[in-house]
């Protein structure tokens, strides 16, 4: 594992966004294919904002994670998404928005910082995430990168291209997309992969990217980190799970007696245990009842008040190993939630972008890889806009998450959360 900086939790342990905006074929004649072609001119800047305008940027982050957790957790199942790098790639796009679609956006991602503050927010935040500590980081692995892909035959505003670049330091490449759709479709999908480690290998399905296809913007994150404390495997042992529908079935659980921080709060059992480095951490949310109804009740103020509850205590806790890969389209979740006009071509407003009104999102697509095992934490994410004692110890306190629960991955310094999602059947 490498060195990087965490700062998001919650569904999406690697995160991946893309954009891909669909528009008028134009003629030209072609330059050299290549993956470096156009560029900003400007560095990806090192300056950050002030820190109540970070915690501003990540207290909104956080409430779009929530709210799109509520809708996308109509569906019956399992539940991984990366709220940070969905809210990253769309910010990209919001960058280019105007009118009634910069509007619709914001409102709906909770954008309270008016741009640039919040581009440059944007690029504190990663930068924070991303930067090295020290030598123990070693077992803590966080990568989040952007990249912009355009259309050979299709120039953008340099002032976009600059802010893209100063604040998500996203390489610009070129792609003939009206000559070859799918060969695009493939160098985009094979970029995703290798951001994530092969987690993530076919975001763009088949058929996504046509010859209309204008841009597309990728965001990819990978997080990887080794409990403090790993599980004995040898300790894993099939074990009861109760679903939501009442049923039972046996499921690999892993066991582990230590010092975790530990909570009751209104019903509810809270656990939270550090990832190697202590800079990000799994915070687990169990309702002793009613878990839809406390799923749809969770605000960003009640996350606060679990993690300011926790204490160490030593428990006896029982969580099932799981893996899940969870895959939608998102288009329907933010049409719920007040955006329409940016997937409509006649409303769409992405002038920013390239200066004409012809250009609008066709499709965001969302995947997510999670893995939470003996050793550690392994998740990787992609959405597609079509544009991670000495003394006798007292008797631990069992703790077993043997019913439907709440997953959040945080960053401690910030709060921020990378990944959510749900466990309800292991």
């Amino acid at each position: 594992m490498s060195s990087p900086r965490f700062v998001y939790f919650m569904a999406s342990m690697a995160a991946l966004a893309l954009v891909v905006l669909p528009g008028c074929s134009r003629e030209g004649e072609l330059p050299p294919a290549g993956y470096d072609t156009v560029r900003s001119t400007l560095e990806r800047e090192g300056a950050e904002v002030e820190p109540g305008q970070l915690a501003t940027l990540v207290a909104g982050n956080t409430e779009f994670a929530l709210a799109l957790h509520r809708v996308l957790g109509a569906q019956p199942g399992n539940l991984a998404f990366s709220p940070h790098g969905i809210s990253s790639a769309l910010a990209m796009v919001h960058a280019g928005a105007r009118g009634e679609t910069e509007r619709q956006l914001a409102e709906t991602l909770r954008f309270r910082l008016p741009p640039p503050t919040l581009h440059e927010a944007f690029n504190t935040l990663d930068r924070s995430l991303t930067a090295p500590t020290s030598a123990t980081d070693a077992a803590f692995t966080l990568n989040i990168v952007n990249a912009l892909w355009k259309s050979v035959q299709h120039p953008l505003k340099q002032a976009y291209l600059d802010v893209i670049g100063r604040h998500y330091g996203a390489a610009v490449r070129r792609l003939d997309f009206a000559r070859d759709p799918e060969g695009a479709r493939r160098t985009i999908n094979a970029w995703v992969a290798d951001a994530t480690a092969g987690r993530i290998e076919d975001l763009l399905p088949a058929g996504s990217l046509t010859a209309l296809t204008r841009l597309v913007l990728t965001n990819a994150v990978y997080f990887n980190a080794d409990w403090v404390t790993p599980f004995e495997p040898a300790r894993t042992t099939p074990a009861s799970f109760r679903r939501l529908d009442g049923s039972e079935r046996e499921v690999p659980t892993m066991q582990q007696e230590a010092r975790l921080a530990y909570a009751r709060v209104a019903g509810t059992t809270a656990v939270q245990l550090p990832y190697a480095g202590d800079r990000a951490a799994l915070l687990l949310l169990m309702p002793d009842t009613d878990f839809p109804g406390f799923e749809a009740r969770l605000e960003a103020g009640d996350i606060t008040a679990f993690v300011d509850a926790l204490e160490p205590t030593r428990i006896a806790l029982a969580l099932p190993r799981f893996e899940h890969r969870y895959r939608a389209s998102l288009v329907a979740a933010f049409e719920a939630m007040g955006v329409n006009a940016l997937f409509d071509p006649n409303r769409a407003d992405l002038s920013g972008i390239d200066g004409g009104r012809d250009l609008h999102v066709s499709e965001v697509a969302h995947e997510v890889f999670i893995r939470v095992d003996e050793a550690g934490t392994e998740a990787a994410a992609a959405t597609g806009v079509v544009i991670g004692v000495t003394a006798m110890p007292a008797p631990a306190q069992p703790v077993r998450f043997d019913r439907p629960f709440l997953y959040l991955v945080r960053d401690l310094d910030t709060g921020a959360v990378l990944f959510m999602g749900r466990v309800v059947d292991p």
